[in-house]
Parts: C-alpha cells; sequence; structure tokens
C-alpha cells in the first residue's frame, strides 16, 4: 500500500496513483514570513520557549508535542534516537475543521519520519469511491489514525473527517469561473474558488491568521464544509469579508474525528 518510488529533493512519486507527493512543510512556513527559515524558528520558539506545549501521546516512538489551545496549532513529533537521546522529527500546524463524511480509498505514507505522516485519498460520499474521485490531504494525526485508516480502508466503511486547509495565496476572484477545488502540482496541494461564509480572526504562533468558514463542495453534488486558514502574507493586503469570492492556492489537511478528542465536534 505505501509503494513509492523517489523523485527529486522531497519530492516522491505514489506508485498507485502516480501523484507526486512533497514530503516536507517548507511551504506552510514560506506563507508567514519573507524567509522560511525565520518563520520555523519564530515558531519553534513559540513552541519549545514562549508558547509552551501539552503532550499528545501517540502508538509507537513518537509523541506530538501541541500548543494547548488555539484553532491554529503548532506541533511537532518527537522521538529518542538510539542513545536515548530526544530530537524533533516534524513541525507543521495543526488545524480545527469541520465535520465530513469520506470514504478511504488510499494512504500515501511519507518515507521520513517513518510512520509518522502521510496523506489520505479519500471519496466523498455520493462520488464512485474511486481514486480519480478522492480528495488527497495530510493528516496531522497520522500516527494516532495509522491502524484505523487501515482499517477503514479495508471495510469501506464512511468515517467522519474533520477537514481544513492552509492558504498559500488568496485574491479576489477573478471573472472566469472555475471549479471551487481542482489539484494542482502535488497531492494535497489545490487551486481554489470559494465564497467566504464567514469570517473570524485568529493567530498562528504570533502571526495574524483569519479563519474563512468556506465549502470545498461549492458547485456541486456533495457538500464539503471546511475552514480555510489564510495568513496576512498569503492575503496580499486583502481583508476578507462574509460573501466574498477569492481564489488562490491551498494545502489541504484532515483527520479522523476520533483523533483529537478536543476536536471531535
Amino acid at each position: 500500500m505505501f509503494e513509492q518510488e523517489k523523485g527529486d529533493c522531497t519530492e516522491f512519486r505514489d506508485a498507485a496513483t502516480g501523484m507526486n507527493h512533497f514530503e516536507a512543510h517548507g511551504d506552510r512556513w514560506s506563507s508567514l514570513d519573507d524567509s522560511d527559515a525565520l518563520a520555523l524558528a519564530v515558531v519553534m520558539d513559540r513552541l519549545f520557549q514562549r508558547g509552551g506545549f501539552a503532550v499528545e501521546e501517540m502508538p509507537g516512538r513518537y509523541d506530538m508535542l501541541i500548543q494547548p489551545s488555539g484553532d491554529c496549532r503548532a506541533a511537532a513529533l518527537v522521538s529518542e534516537n538510539e542513545e536515548g537521546e530526544p530530537g524533533v522529527d516534524s513541525v507543521y500546524p495543526v488545524l480545527r475543521g469541520r465535520r465530513n463524511a469520506l470514504r478511504v480509498a488510499h494512504v500515501h505514507e511519507w518515507l521520513m519520519p517513518v510512520q509518522a505522516e502521510a496523506e489520505v485519498y479519500a471519496a466523498p460520499f455520493g462520488t464512485s469511491g474511486e481514486l480519480a474521485d478522492a480528495l488527497v490531504f495530510f493528516d496531522p494525526f497520522y500516527c494516532r489514525d495509522r491502524e484505523a485508516l487501515a482499517a477503514r480502508k479495508e471495510d469501506g466503511a464512511e468515517a467522519e473527517f474533520l477537514l481544513s486547509a492552509w492558504a498559500y495565496r488568496a485574491a479576489p476572484a477573478g471573472e472566469k469561473p472555475a471549479p471551487a477545488l481542482r489539484r494542482h502540482q502535488v497531492a494535497s496541494e489545490y487551486l481554489f474558488r470559494l465564497t467566504v461564509r464567514d469570517v473570524a480572526p485568529a493567530e498562528f504562533c504570533g502571526y495574524p491568521v483569519w479563519k474563512l468558514g468556506v465549502d470545498f463542495g461549492e458547485g456541486g453534488p456533495q457538500e464539503l464544509p471546511a475552514f480555510l486558514y489564510a495568513p496576512e502574507r498569503a492575503l496580499n493586503g486583502l481583508v476578507p469579508q462574509a460573501g466574498d469570492e477569492i481564489e488562490g492556492q491551498l494545502w489541504l489537511c484532515g483527520h479522523l474525528a476520533s483523533a483529537f478528542e478536543e476536536w471531535n465536534s
């Protein structure tokens, strides 16, 4: 199920789907600041020094350190090396999402860190369930979801997922119509054209962020409610309002509703 073929740098092609997967988080930091290294340093400082963290125990070798509150949090996967010394394996955003019923079609597990991160292919209700119909999203709780996702794929049953997204860029929509979501260059990244349903301010490690209520199923047969988190840098001066039509590029995220009890609603 997890057979992969290595491409350039951190980009890998999934043998089952033929889609490319970018197995790193640098694009998230680039959307926050002029320097992705500076943004990551700010996130690490907030997580480990000023912001504090809660420990979420995961099955296997990893634990998650996650900011204790907020809709838009930083989290780190940590583990011990062979000498028993702790180290940080990965750092990424964890976003509060909205509930959707989906069927797991495929899982693309990242090579590094081992059995810790993955992107899930999941088909909305009312579609054929084939890979071509599936949304692809990064699962921040894959360490915990891994066995449950395999079981859901095996039995074909629907599962409740919480969907959210992180905007790399957003602007007022142009005149040319387009689907709500269409695939971009790598899996879990999409070009979008969406209507903003509601707006609320948020923040991520001190960076201002807008939390936008949207519907990824807009214009289609199935509603797929989600939150889109847009850093100020990604908006380039745009102040979103309810009713606005916006377009841009996003990174899609999702996890089983049962993976993080605090967000199980």
